[in-house]
């Protein structure tokens, strides 16, 4: 989600010169590709949380 957040809020505020649309539009797609062949995936044991 991290990415999908960090795509849209390049495309909302383009001001970077470096972002260009389309290889946004490219990721973005990519990114969705990766979500649907990864979706039956379980999330691997939780982070421990009383260890440091």
């Amino acid at each position: 989600m991290e990415k999908l957040n960090s795509v849209l809020r390049a495309i909302r505020a383009p001001s970077e010169p470096k972002t260009d649309p389309v290889k946004i539009f490219r990721e973005f797609v990519d990114h969705l590709g990766r979500i649907e062949k990864t979706k039956p995936r379980k999330k691997a044991r939780p982070a421990r949380r009383g260890k440091c």
